[in-house]
């Protein structure tokens, strides 16, 4: 299925700035056969002053733009044309989960796609030994099983509300009061399967939406 995608981004400063970077990570990867940019760029509104385009350690195109001022206004718009085809995840195909261990420890590479990068804490995910003991009540027999009860048992047990937390809210917070944004899911999903020796990490992207009749997609 192909998708075109459009995003705009508008920056307001509350107050006068003398100059600034921004690197903007907005444009999907290529995913082996899964998924594929046709094609895809960047508008910056004004022009900055010095722009380039790399492509970071974990594959992300990023846009690095620089300001002498910043403006009142500022503009980025993100269009790409993606093609994605739906992978099939089958259960036989997953490594048990008592058998991981060894699996991972014969995997030597730092590539962007270590299991290395995905199994310690990390400043966002932080150990927690409530979310363990809770991950550890829904762990299965394989990875796929428990990353799926996992998920079953957040979607349950947590309630969304875009009031109860903001950018800045420690996950151990919204775990114990058990609502939160989609944020907080994904940094409680990861430090569970994390305790769980299970290499997670976080993945934003594009939500293709399917709007009530008369109402605009999302």
């Amino acid at each position: 299925m192909l998708y075109d995608i459009k995003l705009t981004m508008r920056f307001d400063y509350s107050g006068l700035a003398g100059g600034g970077r921004h690197a903007i990570r907005v444009l999907p990867q290529t995913l082996g056969a899964h998924q594929r940019m046709i094609a895809g760029h960047v508008d910056v509104d004004p022009v900055p002053r010095e722009r380039s385009a790399r492509v970071d350690f974990f594959g992300n195109p990023v846009t690095d733009c620089a300001f002498d001022a910043i403006p009142d206004d500022l503009v980025y718009t993100a269009q790409a044309r993606v093609e994605r085809t739906a992978p099939s995840y089958a259960n036989s195909d997953s490594t048990l989960l008592a058998d991981l261990r060894a699996e991972l420890d014969a995997d030597r590479t730092l590539l962007a796609r270590s299991p290395a990068h995905f199994l310690n804490a990390s400043a966002l995910v932080p150990p927690h030994a409530g979310i363990r003991d809770y991950a550890r009540q829904h762990s299965s027999r394989t990875v796929y099983e428990t990353a799926l009860a996992l998920n079953a048992a957040l979607h349950k047990d947590m309630r969304y509300d875009a009031e109860a937390t903001d950018v800045d809210t420690p996950l151990a917070e919204a775990f114990e009061a058990r609502h939160g944004v989609c944020q907080d899911f994904s940094h409680i999903m990861i430090a569970g399967l994390r305790h769980l020796g299970v290499p997670a990490a976080y993945v934003s992207g594009y939500l293709r939406t399917i709007p009530p009749k008369g109402k605009p997609r999302l």
